[in-house]
């Protein structure tokens, strides 16, 4: 019998690392072919913007956003009334015994027995 000789971590690594270029490379071909085609943007939207800003709307702007206190009114903060927890009021206990009635299925009775039964219940 002869001993086989074990591989080395060397190999190994060399083989899982050509499986590893091969799915890759793969994957990125399928992807190629499966993949959408950029969308085209119309000219509308790549056109240059206009860098200057006009100064007349911008002053517009920071005339309205000035309040005077007389715009802004009476600001006080009123708390609102927090409501007090309420008691729940106690279960009481009926001492009128729950009435119980065997029925076909917990007395072993037979199955035409329990389908009768379930015939009564459904009707109600």
């Amino acid at each position: 019998m002869s001993k086989r000789e074990k591989t080395p971590p060397v190999v190994i690594f060399a083989i899982l690392s050509v499986i590893t270029v091969f799915v890759w490379v793969g994957f990125e071909t399928y992807r190629a072919f499966t993949k959408d085609p950029t969308p085209t943007v119309p000219l509308e939207v790549t056109r240059a913007l206009d860098p200057t800003l006009d100064e007349e709307q911008l002053a517009d702007v920071v005339r309205r956003i000035n309040l005077t206190e007389d715009e802004i009114g009476d600001t006080t903060l009123v708390q609102p009334e927090t409501p007090e927890p309420t008691e729940t009021p106690a279960l009481t206990q009926t001492e009128e015994p729950v009435e119980t009635t065997e029925t076909a299925l917990e007395s072993g009775g037979d199955e035409q027995a329990i389908l009768e039964e379930l015939d009564q219940l459904l009707e109600e």
